[in-house]
C-alpha cells in the first residue's frame, strides 16, 4: 500500500526501518485519526523531500520497538518505546494514536474539519399588546365618560441565545495498546550486564598471532562502564642460534570503558591494565628447555558497535604495550632475543549475552 503526495507535499512523513509495524500499515492507521485535509506520506529517500515536514520514524533498540517524532528544523519533539507482546497491527495503531495525540490535537497551522452549520434560533413569539376599554355610557345618564386606562407595559423580549462554539474532538482511546504520559520515554540508566567473545588477528616482531578473547561488561547502555577480559594467543616462533624459541601468552586485563549510541549504532573507548603469562619453549637445541615469565602491561583501543537484536557486534582496534625489556636468552650462552614491547590488534565479535 502506498500514499500518493498531493502539489505543496505532506504534512507529515512517516518512515519505518522495521517491518512490524511497517510505514504503510502506520499511515493507514493514521488516516481516520486526521482532520479533513491533512496529507500524510510513506516517507522514501527518493520519493520524498523532508524539508520543512515532520517526521515520523518507527526503528528498533535494544529489543523493543520505538516512535519518534522530529520536527522540519531536526529538533526531536517526542519518543516513546512501545509495549512488547504487540502484534504488528496492535503496534501500527498505537503508533497512529501516539502521533494523532502528539502532533495534531490543537494544531492551528493544519486544516482543520468544516464546522457544521450554525442554525439560529427561532424568533420569540409576538406578544399581545393588552388594552382596557370603556363601557358605554347608560342612556338615562350622561355622566362623565371614564377615562381609557393606559396599556399595560410589554415587557421586553428575551435576549437570543448565543450558539456554542463546536469544541475539536479528541482522538479515541487505545484501550490496553498504549498508556499516555505527560513525559516521553527515555532508554533506561541502569546498570547492564553484557558477556562477550571474539577473535583478533596482531602484529608483533614480524609475527601475525590469532588471539582468543572473552570479556565482561558492566555498566550503563551509555556512560562509563567497567570491562574485564581474559586472552589467549596462538604461538609465536622465531629463530635463536641454532634452534627456534616458541612461546603464548595468556592475559587477563581490567579497566574502563566509555559508551555512546545513537540509535542502533554505538561506539566505544577503552584503557586497561593488562598482566600476562608467557609460556616458551626451546626447539631444535640439544637439551630443549621450559620457562615462563610474567609481564605487565596496558592496552588502549575502540570498537564500533551495531545492535542486532538481542546480541551486539562490534569491530575493536587496540594496542598493546609491554613496557620494559623481555627477553629469550640460551643457558651458557651469549645469544639472546629481544620479545617486542607492543602489539596491534584487529579484532571482530558479538556480546551476545546482554542483561537486562
Amino acid at each position: 500500500m502506498s500514499l500518493a503526495l498531493t502539489v505543496g507535499g505532506p504534512d507529515l512523513v512517516i518512515r519505518s526501518s522495521s517491518s512490524c509495524p511497517s510505514a504503510p500499515a502506520v499511515a493507514a492507521e493514521i488516516a481516520p485519526l486526521l482532520p479533513a485535509g491533512v496529507h500524510v506520506a510513506v516517507g522514501t529517500s527518493d520519493r520524498v523531500t523532508e524539508d520543512e515536514t515532520d517526521r515520523v520514524e518507527v526503528f528498533d533498540q535494544h529489543g523493543s520497538h520505538w516512535v519518534r517524532l522530529t520536527a522540519s528544523d531536526g529538533r526531536v519533539n517526542d519518543e516513546r518505546v512501545l509495549p512488547v507482546g504487540l502484534s504488528c497491527a496492535q503496534a501500527a495503531r498505537a503508533v497512529a494514536v501516539l502521533v494523532a495525540a502528539w502532533q495534531f490535537q490543537g494544531r492551528s497551522d493544519l486544516p482543520q474539519a468544516p464546522s457544521p452549520p450554525i442554525t439560529p434560533p427561532p424568533a420569540p413569539p409576538p406578544v399581545a399588546r393588552a388594552t382596557a376599554t370603556t363601557p358605554p355610557p347608560e342612556r338615562k345618564a350622561a355622566p362623565p365618560p371614564s377615562p381609557v386606562s393606559p396599556p399595560s407595559p410589554v415587557p421586553p423580549p428575551a435576549p437570543a441565545a448565543q450558539p456554542e462554539t463546536p469544541r475539536p474532538a479528541a482522538p479515541p482511546p487505545v484501550a490496553g495498546d498504549v498508556a499516555q504520559t505527560t513525559a516521553p520515554t527515555k532508554p533506561s540508566s541502569a546498570r547492564r550486564l553484557s558477556l562477550g567473545a571474539g577473535f583478533a588477528v596482531g602484529r608483533a616482531a614480524s609475527q601475525f598471532p590469532l588471539d582468543a578473547m572473552m570479556e565482561l561488561q558492566l555498566g550503563p547502555a551509555e556512560g562509563v562502564g567497567l570491562r574485564l577480559f581474559a586472552t589467549r594467543s596462538s604461538r609465536y616462533s622465531l629463530a635463536v642460534a641454532t634452534g627456534r624459541a616458541t612461546w603464548t601468552r595468556t592475559s587477563l586485563g581490567v579497566g574502563g570503558v566509555f559508551t555512546g549510541r545513537s540509535g542502533p549504532w554505538g561506539g566505544q573507548g577503552h584503557a586497561e591494565l593488562v598482566g600476562a603469562l608467557l609460556s616458551i619453549a626451546g626447539e631444535g637445541f640439544a637439551v630443549n628447555e621450559d620457562s615462563h615469565q610474567y609481564a605487565l602491561g596496558g592496552a588502549i583501543g575502540g570498537r564500533v558497535t551495531r545492535q542486532a537484536g538481542p546480541a551486539e557486534l562490534w569491530l575493536d582496534l587496540t594496542l598493546n604495550v609491554w613496557p620494559g625489556r623481555n627477553q629469550v636468552y640460551l643457558r651458557d650462552a651469549a645469544d639472546s632475543l629481544d620479545l617486542s614491547t607492543f602489539e596491534v590488534w584487529l579484532g571482530l565479535g558479538a556480546d551476545f549475552l546482554v542483561w537486562p
